[in-house]
């Protein structure tokens, strides 16, 4: 299991470049759109962190394996701190929605290609819906002025 722990560190500091790379692009734009973007990618980013949670939790196998039980836990309030910050400048159920779809759409992803989960055509659609509504939600998403 310790092979993991490399891949998830990699993934958080590519996420982590990510958003410092995007406040930088974005810097042309008002400080409103700026943390809309930036809410944006955190939120976005904080659902994918959710994908580490959910292999590290079933990694630690009911929290047999403590060492993994404590980095689920870490990850998870890593992943709650993230959403909490997006939730400051997007609407709070937009947020919520957008945070658990993208971990259940990495959660249901991460069963397959990990631990070797069905891939009926039935569940790939499902998890396709999923992306569907979480797009949904971004393009629904109200203008500067009024969220909140």
């Amino acid at each position: 299991m310790s092979h993991l722990l490399p891949l998830i560190l990699l993934a958080v500091a590519l996420d982590l470049l990510g958003v410092l790379t995007l406040k930088r692009l974005f810097a042309g734009f008002t400080s409103g759109e700026r943390g809309r973007i930036m809410a944006w990618t955190i939120l976005i980013i904080a659902g994918l962190i959710e994908i580490d949670w959910i292999v590290a939790l079933k990694n630690s196998n009911g929290f047999a394996h403590t060492g993994q039980g404590v980095l689920s836990i870490a990850i998870s309030w890593l992943s709650f701190f993230m959403l909490a910050y997006a939730m400051k400048f997007l609407p709070a159920g937009t947020a919520y929605a957008v945070w658990t779809g993208c971990g259940a759409v990495g959660g249901a992803i991460a069963g397959i290609l990990i631990f070797g989960e069905g891939r009926s055509a039935i569940r790939l659609a499902s998890i396709g819906l999923i992306v569907v509504g979480i797009i949904g939600l971004r393009l629904g998403d109200p203008p500067v002025a009024n969220a909140g």
